[in-house]
């Protein structure tokens, strides 16, 4: 049997709640967001997607974003927007829609038992977006993002939630209207912070992507290590070969003698992306711009200052691209 238990909740002031109330920050866009709270300094977006106070350039899963949901959290707090009960407790809740209305309890499960599968998953979630919601976590130190779950009806907790609803409500609003949005592509750019290194890693390591509690420790140890070493901005020492083109192979195999091993072609390669030109074969344009579409489909990584068809539309390349189209032919 699953163990479910109660909690000290912190939640708004009665007079409040139906300002506080917000949709879930993954529905809309940052700028959705900043729309949706014009004139409400008491919407839980302040909390749940922090970039809507700052600059529009600054990066969502930035540690500035973290630590500004932790300041607007600990304000609402004090200024008594929301307050926490003094003992724990289960919460009931009832959502009308259309005519028809959903019960369900509030409480505490057990994510032991979730990543043993005695509480059933019921959908699958994308490693980024876990890793985000961990860190806004770690960082606030309350659970800021209920998760669903079902339970078999059972008329003895039925009769209690029944006789509990009838006795009163504490708080009562009507909430605000979904505008529904399609056709949104949600796109995920790599930046210099965290959540890039810890979904580095998990990719590289596939059995991580299975083990939620691993990817909360290695989160946990790099936060340490960021704030204790800084390592998101240390400097990696290079050796910036200046001499003759053709002793380049040699001088790597004296410096490199206990790295990866290359070939001559691998290290010639490498030099390749600096020697650029004018091209208007339109086959070997083509080529190239596929090179790239595939890259930022398959994995997700935006490539600064390219927009899809440049290639062929701007007729530059660099000989490296040259090379990998000639051989596709």
């Amino acid at each position: 049997m699953a163990v479910v238990r109660p909690f000290k909740a912190v939640r708004p002031t009665k007079n409040l709640a139906e300002k506080v109330a917000a949709l879930p920050y993954d529905v809309m866009t940052s700028d959705e967001a900043r729309d949706m709270v014009k004139d409400n300094p008491y919407s839980f977006l302040h909390i749940d997607k922090a970039e809507i106070d700052l600059d529009k350039n600054v990066d969502i899963y930035s540690d500035e974003v973290y630590n500004k949901a932790l300041e607007n959290f600990n304000k609402m707090i004090d200024d008594k927007i929301y307050f926490q009960d003094e003992k724990p407790m289960f919460y009931i809740y009832t959502l009308t829609m259309n005519g028809k209305s959903q019960t369900g309890i509030v409480a505490c499960t057990s994510i032991d038992e979730y990543i043993q599968n005695k509480i059933k998953k019921h959908e699958l979630t994308r490693k980024d977006k876990e890793i985000d919601r961990i860190r806004h976590v770690n960082t606030l130190n309350a659970n800021t993002g209920p998760i669903f779950l079902t339970y078999r009806s059972n008329d003895e907790i039925n009769n209690i939630i029944e006789t509990l609803r009838k006795s009163g409500v504490q708080t009562n609003f009507s909430s605000f209207k979904l505008n529904v949005i399609n056709n949104i592509k949600e796109t995920f750019s790599f930046s210099k912070d965290l959540n890039e290194m810890v979904q580095s890693i998990v990719n590289n390591i596939p059995i991580l992507q299975q083990e939620s509690k691993c990817i909360i420790t290695l989160l946990t140890i790099l936060q340490k290590l960021q704030t204790q070493y800084n390592i998101l901005n240390m400097e990696i020492p290079l050796i910036i070969y200046q001499g003759d083109y053709d002793d380049l192979p040699s001088i790597f195999e004296k410096v490199n003698g206990n790295g990866t091993t290359l070939s001559r072609y691998d290290i010639y390669a490498a030099t390749w992306s600096q020697i650029k030109f004018d091209y208007n074969d339109t086959t070997i344009l083509e080529f190239v711009d596929a090179k790239y579409t595939d890259m930022i489909e398959r994995t997700g990584v935006e490539i600064l200052n390219y927009y899809p068809g440049q290639v062929k539309k701007e007729q530059h390349i660099n000989l490296f691209e040259f090379c990998f189209a000639f051989g596709k032919q």
